[in-house]
């Protein structure tokens, strides 16, 4: 049980550090949105509410090297400010698959046309998702009032700086916690290397087992990428890297969570259900016409340790184990990534803990005693000290 525990620390907190650059990105994403274009510029970006919604959430999707759990700040300041539901989730699931960074590091690892199928593939999966929902739950966007303007100059710029680290000390930081749990979770339900058979070729329930595994895992673009490189270079079941990436990468627990508690949970179960229906659809259909001439399966890989348990059960001191394995593999730009977002989050909690709105009563009632407690002070500071 020690192992386990321990194990579900490390995994946790390694996706935690891992994500830290693109969350730092979403929060300053979702600041610029907020404070430099507004909800009427965030809703000109996203197309108006119009039929170029879709296309354009998919544009500026691949255009924003963001996760899953990065982009949560960002769906929910256009959210905010109105924009339509299909373009929201044709945004939240693009974004995270295909970026510039992503697209560009797959094409040095895998075969280019495996790339353009697989990206292809994504725009099916957000327009179908997205025109779905639009058509099953019309009019669901709903606007909240326009954000003050605020000055030129470095003032706004550090509204943005402000109205991030505010973000961070939400709600977010909870979706955020909730998807990195689905990834503690898993490891505890996994035993170690219980995935290295999981994905062969010649099994045909391999799309549907990764699709089920994928739902709670979590990984970056460039991690997904760099499993879907080892999957075709070990001959595994192409349906499978396609699941792993569009549900791994592409959604998690944290999403599927801010979407039930502002859409209801009744309407995000078809939502995620329509969504699971094409990407298995899609993953059994481009299983056996992308898969690599001239490949011998290996029989097994280690593309998807990240998922099980790091220990195995008779482990000694996992504790130690932990920081050892942590530390080790912690690069530069995470740990910059980390404090910044660290800082994002204590600036955020010192502003909510003194930006709260007290009622005129309660004010009244501070100012009388306050009133009262200088009068004291005053007496103490008038008379003379007894001789």
């Amino acid at each position: 049980m020690e192992c386990l525990l321990w194990g579900a620390v490390l995994r946790f907190f390694q996706a935690l550090v891992q994500a830290s650059p693109t969350i730092l990105i979403g929060l300053i994403v979702a600041g610029v949105l907020h404070r430099l274009l507004g909800h009427a510029g965030t809703r000109r970006l996203f197309g108006n509410n119009s039929w170029r919604s879709l296309p354009q959430a998919w544009a500026v999707g691949m255009l924003l090297p963001v996760c899953s759990l990065g982009v949560i700040p960002v769906v929910r300041e256009m959210r905010r400010a109105g924009v339509s539901g299909g373009a929201i989730l044709a945004f939240g699931l693009t974004a995270p698959l295909f970026n510039p960074i992503s697209v560009l590091y797959g094409l040095t690892l895998a075969d280019p046309i495996v790339i353009l199928t697989f990206t292809f593939c994504s725009l099916v999966i957000v327009t179908v998702v997205g025109i779905g929902w639009d058509k099953l739950f019309p009019n669901t966007a709903e606007a909240e009032p326009e954000p003050p303007a605020v000055g030129y100059g470095v003032r706004r710029m550090v509204s943005i700086a402000i109205f991030s680290a505010r973000d961070l000390a939400g709600p977010t930081s909870l979706y955020i916690v909730a998807g990195l749990l689905g990834v503690a979770t898993l490891s505890l339900l996994l035993p170690s290397g219980y995935l290295q058979t999981a994905a062969e070729p010649d099994d045909p329930w391999a799309p549907l087992f990764m699709s089920a595994i994928a739902i709670p895992a979590y990984a970056t673009p460039m991690t997904a990428m760099v499993q879907l490189a080892s999957m075709f270079q070990h001959g595994n079941s192409v349906g499978a890297a396609f699941a792993l990436l569009a549900l791994g990468a592409g959604a998690n627990i944290g999403l599927v969570v801010w979407m039930g508690r502002v859409y209801g949970w009744k309407r995000s179960a078809v939502w995620f259900a329509l969504l699971v229906g094409v990407v298995v659809g899609l993953a059994y259909g481009v299983d056996k016409p992308l898969y690599p001439h001239g490949v011998e399966p290996v029989g097994h890989t280690h593309a998807f340790d990240n998922y099980c348990a790091p220990f195995q059960t008779h482990t000694r001191n996992p504790m130690s184990l932990v920081w050892r394995i942590f530390s080790e593999k912690l690069a530069p730009h995470e740990i910059i990534a980390r404090c910044a977002t660290g800082m994002f989050l204590t600036t955020g909690l010192d502003l909510a803990r003194w930006g709260i709105v007290l009622p005129g009563s309660e004010l009244g009632g501070i100012a009388l005693v306050g009133l009262l407690a200088m009068s004291v002070f005053g007496c103490y500071v008038y008379y003379p000290e007894p001789r």
